[in-house]
């Protein structure tokens, strides 16, 4: 797939050549993208100061690989107490640039790549960033990893408050009331 894939993000361009013209030449570098959320699915992110990197790129004589890790602060909200939950987020980034695009036959086993445009091979690194931070995010995001939760019955924190619902009489011939003896 070529970088156009995330475009509804903003574009962060890096130029490769001509620093990495030459097969077996590469590059470390290092930075932030200054991304301020992203949506996954419902849920939305607030990060708190954009994507942090460190890749190293190779050029392999018909592309340059990609590989790296970043990581970002985000908040979002807590999916037990509906309060805000601070996280790190942590990922492997990797990419493959092709400086033009491939043949049918040369795109045999590639399954997602950028093309490198322009005289300067200049690549959105956005879509490589963005996808490992969407792919570190948990399943289940909690403020904490003891959150209690709200009270099903009157919405109270339970992290905050202790709540008497509990004490509430339970229905025996509820489908469900022999499920309270299990635990």
């Amino acid at each position: 797939r070529e970088s156009g894939v995330w475009m509804d993000l903003e574009p962060y361009f890096y130029t490769l050549l001509p620093e990495l013209a030459e097969t077996g030449s590469y590059a470390v570098i290092e930075g932030t993208y200054e991304l301020k959320g992203f949506e996954k699915g419902p849920r939305s992110f607030l990060l708190d100061n954009g994507i942090q990197y460190e890749l190293s790129l190779t050029n392999t004589g018909a592309a340059v690989v990609i590989s790296g890790t970043v990581e970002a602060q985000v908040t979002s909200e807590c999916d037990r107490c509906l309060e805000p939950a601070h996280l790190l987020l942590e990922g492997e980034a990797e990419g493959y640039v092709l400086f033009e695009e491939p043949s049918s036959e040369t795109q045999a086993g590639i399954d997602e790549y950028i093309v490198a445009h322009s005289p300067e091979a200049i690549i959105d690194l956005a879509a490589v960033l963005y996808p490992a931070i969407i792919l570190s995010v948990p399943p289940i995001v909690l403020c904490d990893d003891d959150c209690a939760g709200i009270c099903p019955s009157c919405g109270a924190n339970l992290n905050e408050e202790a709540c008497t619902c509990s004490d509430l009489h339970i229905d025996e011939n509820h489908p469900f009331a022999a499920l309270k003896d299990i635990l």
